[in-house]
C-alpha cells in the first residue's frame, strides 16, 4: 500500500488522475489484492471523478468477499444515486448484480435481495447466466427453496454450477432427500456432474445414514473420477455418520495426504462409537492439536463412556496447550462431573485457575 499511495500521489499531480483506466486499476488493486485496503479503495472511489462502472463493480466485489459485506448495500445505493445525476455514468450491469446477491446471501438479507432481483428485471439482466446463478445461490442461502426452484426452472441453460447450488443448499439445510431428487433430475437432463456434486451427494448419504448408496457412489468415484482429498474427506465423513468405522478406518489408512478435517473426522468417529483406546492413540498421533472441535470430540467420547476423570484430564491437557475452550467444551466437562462431587470441585478449581491466569495476563498488558 505504501508504493500504491506514492503512485496515487504522482497521479494526482499529473493528467493521469483523470484517466479512467489508470484510476480504475488503483481501485481494483485496493479492492481485491491481498495487500490492498478496502478503506482506501472507498476513498479513491468517492474522490475520483473518472470512476466508472468497472471501478464500482470491483469495489462491490471486494466488499462482498470481505469480513464486512454489509458495506456493499451502501455502495450500491450510492452507485444508483450517481446514476440519477449522470445517466451515462454508473449504470449497474450484469457484473454488478452477482456480487450484490453474494453479499445478500452471506448476510441473509432476503428483502434486500428481492429488491435487487426487481432491479435486475427492470434493467433487463434477468436472462443473464451469471446473474441467474448468483440469484439462485442467494435464495438457497436464505432458505427460500421454493422461489429458488421457480427461478431455476425459468433458466434455459442450466450448468453444473447451478445444479450444485441447489444440491449443496439442500444438504446444508439438512434436506438430503431433496438433494438426491435434484441430483436425479440433473442426471436425467444429461448434465455431467463434477467433484462439488459428488461431495454434496456423499454428505447427503451421511445425513440419510444410507451406507449402501454411499458405497455405490464411492465405488463410482474411485472408478470414474479423480479421487481428490476433498472427496476422500467427504466419504470418510459419510462412513463415520453411517456407523461403519471399519470402512472409515480403511479409507483413512489409504490416504496419502491428510488435513485437520481428515484427522478430526476419524477422531470424532472413534469417540462417537466408544473406541477409546483407538481414539486416544490416533489423537496422540495427530500433528496439529489446535482445533477445539477435536478436543471436544475426545472429551465428549470419554463422557459418553462414563469416564469423567479421563475427560477432565483432557480438559487439563487442553488448558496446558493454551487451547481456548468453547461452550461445547464446558457442557461436556460439566456432564463429566455428573454424579461425582469431587470431580465437579476439581473442574471448578481448573476454571478458577484459568480465570486468574488470564486476569494476571491482562493486568500485565495494561
Amino acid at each position: 500500500m505504501y508504493h500504491l499511495k506514492q503512485i496515487h500521489a504522482q497521479m494526482v499531480t499529473s493528467v493521469l488522475f483523470s484517466n479512467r483506466l489508470a484510476s480504475s486499476r488503483l481501485v481494483a488493486f485496493c479492492a481485491i489484492s491481498e495487500s490492498g485496503s478496502l478503506d482506501y479503495c472507498k476513498l479513491l472511489l468517492y474522490h475520483t471523478q473518472s470512476s466508472n462502472s468497472f471501478s464500482w463493480n470491483v469495489a462491490i466485489r471486494g466488499y462482498s468477499e470481505s469480513q464486512n459485506p454489509v458495506e456493499v448495500i451502501s455502495l450500491y445505493k450510492d452507485m444508483l444515486a450517481s446514476n440519477k445525476m449522470d445517466v451515462d455514468a454508473l449504470r449497474p450491469d450484469n457484473y454488478t448484480f452477482p456480487f450484490l446477491f453474494k453479499a445478500c446471501g452471506r448476510m441473509l438479507l432476503l428483502n434486500m435481495g428481492f429488491e435487487i432481483l426487481a432491479h435486475v428485471t427492470k434493467m433487463g439482466h434477468y436472462e443473464d447466466r451469471l446473474v441467474h446463478n448468483a440469484c439462485v445461490h442467494f435464495l438457497v442461502c436464505c432458505g427460500e427453496f421454493k422461489v429458488a426452484e421457480k427461478v431455476f426452472g425459468e433458466i434455459c441453460v442450466r450448468d453444473v454450477v447451478l445444479w450444485n447450488s441447489l444440491i449443496n443448499g439442500y444438504v446444508k439445510s439438512g434436506r438430503p432427500c431433496e438433494a438426491l431428487r435434484v441430483f436425479r433430475d440433473m442426471r436425467l437432463e444429461g448434465i455431467e456432474h463434477d467433484e462439488i456434486t459428488m461431495i454434496g451427494m456423499a454428505l447427503a448419504c451421511g445425513q440419510l445414514r444410507s451406507l449402501e448408496l454411499g458405497m455405490e457412489l464411492h465405488r463410482y468415484v474411485v472408478k470414474e473420477m479423480n479421487f481428490s482429498l476433498r472427496l476422500c474427506n467427504s466419504f470418510l465423513d459419510m462412513y463415520v455418520k453411517c456407523g461403519d468405522i471399519d470402512k472409515a478406518k480403511a479409507l483413512f489408512g489409504r490416504m496419502n495426504e491428510r488435513t485437520d478435517v481428515t484427522w478430526t473426522t476419524m477422531i470424532v468417529g472413534y469417540a462417537m462409537f466408544g473406541f477409546l483406546q483407538d481414539v486416544r492413540k490416533l489423537f496422540d498421533e495427530f500433528p496439529h492439536k489446535s482445533n477445539v472441535v477435536t478436543w471436544n470430540a475426545m472429551i465428549g467420547g470419554y463422557v459418553k463412556a462414563n469416564c469423567g476423570k479421563e475427560a477432565l484430564a483432557l480438559f487439563q491437557e487442553m488448558q496446558a496447550m493454551n487451547i481456548k475452550p468453547d461452550e461445547v467444551t464446558m457442557v461436556c466437562c460439566l456432564s463429566a462431573c455428573m454424579g461425582c462431587f469431587h470431580l465437579f470441585l476439581d473442574f471448578l478449581s481448573q476454571i478458577n485457575c484459568e480465570i486468574c491466569c488470564r486476569y494476571k495476563y491482562e493486568k500485565q498488558r495494561q
